[in-house]
């Protein structure tokens, strides 16, 4: 039972990371800074990389997944400051 319950919650954190890679992944175009190149750019490839590791993780659990995904994450915060855009 606790094993079970363990592998939903992994599983729901998994497509909510999907979905926020996929946010990501699209956001210059409807939040409308895709004519801003730095910014974009930095948006798709986090946003896709994220997509791909939170998709692989779905398949084959490993931790090394769960910590690229937070290393993307707090990329995505800090790169408006260290890209300067």
């Amino acid at each position: 039972m606790l094993k079970s319950l363990s592998l939903d919650r992994r599983t729901a954190f998994d497509i909510a990371n999907v979905v926020a890679g996929l946010g990501l992944l699209l956001s210059p175009w409807y939040l409308g800074f895709a004519a801003e190149t730095a910014a974009a750019w930095n948006a798709w490839l986090v946003g896709a990389a994220m997509t791909l590791i939170a998709l692989a993780a779905l398949f084959a659990f490993h931790r090394l997944e769960e910590w690229a995904n937070v290393a993307l994450g707090l990329w995505a915060v800090i790169a408006p400051w260290v890209l300067g855009f």
